[in-house]
This record gives C-alpha cells, structure tokens and sequence, in this order.
C-alpha cells in the first residue's frame, strides 16, 4: 500500500477551508445531468483570468471532483492529487500503479477511483491514506483504440458502483469496501454508470445498456445499440445521463439514444452519421448537449423529440463533457480550445486556448472553472 506524499497538511480539511459549492462525483450528481444550477458566471459568461494552475507529470483526463474547497483529480502519471482550490496548493498526493482516467467521487470523508492497474480505491480525503482496495479481474480484449477513460464511480447513500475492464459492474459498500453485488456484461465498462429512482444505468463496450436494481444488482431491462459497419457492436463509451424519464447516451455507432427509463424502449435515436458519440450528454431546459467526434460539433438536441436545436462546428474532435451553469455551455475539443456557448442557441461566448488537447470535462464552482488538461498542467480560470 502507497502512503501519500503530505504537504503542510492540515488533518481536518473541511474544517480549514471554506466551502464552495460542491461538486461531489463526475457530471455532478448521481443522473450525471451535468449542471451546475447554483454557480454564478462571470460577465459575458466566459473565465479569461488564470486563477492559478498545478503542474503533473502525465496527461490529465480524469475530470475533477470539488468538496469542501478541495479539488480531487488523477493524472496519467499514476498519481491522484488533492489541491486547495483557492490557491492550487497541494494537500496531498498518492501513488498508484497505473494511470488515472477515471474521475473521483467524494463522500463522508472518503474519495473513490479507479486506476489502470485494476485497483479501485477508497483514500481518506483528510490525510490521503488509502482505506481500502477493491481488484477487479483482467481486463477483456478490445480492437478500437481509443480507450482513453476508465469508468468513474457514482455514490448512492449505501452503495458505490462503478465499471470496470473485467465487463463487471460492481457494488460496494462504501465503508468497507465489501463487495454487495456484481453484474457480468460481454464487453469493458468504460462508461460510468448512472443512479437514478434505485436504478443503475450503465453502457458497456458490448453495445448494450444496463438497468439494474440498485439493491440487488438485479437485470430491470436492457437496450441494445443498432451498430454499423464499424463498430457493428455499437460500443457504448458515453455516460448515460437520466432526466425527465428517460436515460441519454452516445455510442461508437454514431448515434445518440434516448429510451425510456421505466422500461428501456426506444424514445428517439439521432444520427450522427457515423461520428461516435464519447462525449457524455448533459441535460438542461429540455436540451441534450453533447460533443462529436469526427463530425468535430457540439450540438443541442431536444429531449422531447431528438430534433436539433443548434449547433456549433469546432473542426476538431470532441470527447469532452459539456457543464451547463446558468445560460452558459463550458466544454472542450482537441485543439486545446475550451468553448462557452449559449445554452439557448449554441452561439459562442467566447473560446479560451490551451496548447494541447482538453478530454478532462469542465466543473465550475462559485464563479470558478477547473480543468485538466493534455499538456499536464490542471488549472483554475475565474
């Protein structure tokens, strides 16, 4: 077991810090809506101003996660980092053995994650020591590429579920690690799973979504992607988002799917026309926002009929998620470029330009925008 590395730490962090608005687990809460209801914007709706940035020593993909003043993120440098969001200071950093694509989750005093040595971890967000592990099985084979991002946990009061490379969804106790339940699928969870009304919805490589009982893990209904020539298996990367009674996600097939989620029947399906849909949807004012990958476009689709309502070209790939706060899109491409968009009609605010790519998705938190990025810095723009 890795003992973290402590820097000048205070052992009660949440007593120490001011709270900001908290931002506990990727795309904000358990439905993965990614919104930020409550976050204020700065004029004109965009962040110019570096607030302050940290530096790593890998690639940053895992988005963060922001409770109590502390921002939470992995790097591809194996190391999982906990900073003071006023100042970017280090609190904490722990060694693991294997690059961290997936972004942490934070309740009572503990964050999870998954790295790519197989190992899930539960680390005490005061000191950064690890309380317990949980080894998931070898990972199954896999011919796209492309498999950037692990699958992030998402907290529920008595369970914490997450996928893994083994094509297990699994449930823990989140106290002690216990294993609850674990369900098989036929291919990688990469997608993290969503909760809603005591139900977990989660994607797998094998092309199908899940809905299974919360308590139990338990199969409610499952719903299998179209395919195409490609992809004929319609690998599912995107996380589901659930809102307004149904679950939102993309898939490899190059289509963006809405099926019910009381019992999995086809809402709507939009064609991307072959561009795969990694991006995971965020949903807000009747809206499903998503970004495209080699259609290189952020775009609004409504979620009542699967029509689109705006979109915006980058000329660039898109895998990042979209955060909505206020009237405003934040979301970023490969060119490095982070865009803020008009919720309503997708016309730009303003662009902000990094020097390499930007696949971490966005959180912002009392008028304050964090992201890591490619080029291994992790910043915060206010």
């Amino acid at each position: 077991m890795n003992k973290p590395i402590a820097i000048l730490l205070n052992l009660v962090v949440s007593a120490t810090f001011a709270a900001a608005a908290d931002i506990p687990m990727f795309r904000g809460n358990p439905e993965h809506t990614g919104v930020v209801a409550d976050s204020p914007m700065p004029k004109g709706g965009a962040f110019l101003n570096a607030k302050w940035r940290f530096r790593t020593d890998g690639r940053i993909r895992s988005s963060a996660a922001l409770v109590n003043g502390v921002v939470y993120f992995g790097s591809d440098d194996a190391c999982f980092y906990a900073l003071k969001a006023a100042d970017g200071t280090l609190l904490w950093k722990l060694k693991t053995g294997g690059a961290i694509a997936s972004s942490p989750a934070v309740g009572k005093g503990l964050v999870y994650f998954m790295s790519r040595d197989g190992v899930f971890r539960s680390v005490e967000t005061a000191s950064g020591s690890v309380k317990w592990t949980f080894a998931t099985g070898p990972e199954l084979p896999f011919q796209g590429g492309w498999d950037w991002f692990l699958s992030s946990p998402v907290l529920s009061e008595a369970s914490v579920v997450f996928g893994a490379g083994d094509g297990f969804v699994y449930a823990l106790d989140p106290s002690s690690g216990k294993k609850q339940w674990a369900f098989k699928t036929a291919g990688r969870v990469r997608a993290t799973p969503a909760i809603a009304n005591g139900i977990v919805y989660a994607g797998s490589m094998d092309g199908t979504l899940y809905a299974l009982e919360l308590k139990s893990g338990d199969l409610k209904w499952k719903f299998k992607t179209e395919g195409n020539q490609y992809f004929p298996l319609g690998e599912i990367q995107s996380s589901p988002a659930v809102a307004d009674g149904a679950v939102f996600f993309g898939s490899r097939d190059g289509c963006l799917y809405a099926v019910e989620a009381e019992t999995g029947k086809l809402r709507w399906r939009y064609s991307n026309q072959g561009n795969w849909v990694i991006s995971s949807p965020a949903v807000a004012d009747g809206l499903v926002i998503t970004g495209n990958s080699d259609g290189e476009y952020i775009h609004a689709i409504d979620a009542r009929t699967g029509k689109e309502k705006w979109r915006q070209d980058t000329r660039i790939n898109v895998f990042s998620s979209a955060i909505v706060t206020g009237a405003t899109v934040a979301i970023g491409d490969f060119y490095g470029k982070v865009w803020f968009l008009d919720l309503k009609t997708g016309a730009p605010k303003s662009v902000y330009y990094f020097e390499e790519r930007i696949n971490a998705s966005p959180i912002v938190s009392d008028g304050v925008l964090y992201i890591g990025c490619e080029d291994y810095n992790f910043y915060a723009f206010q």
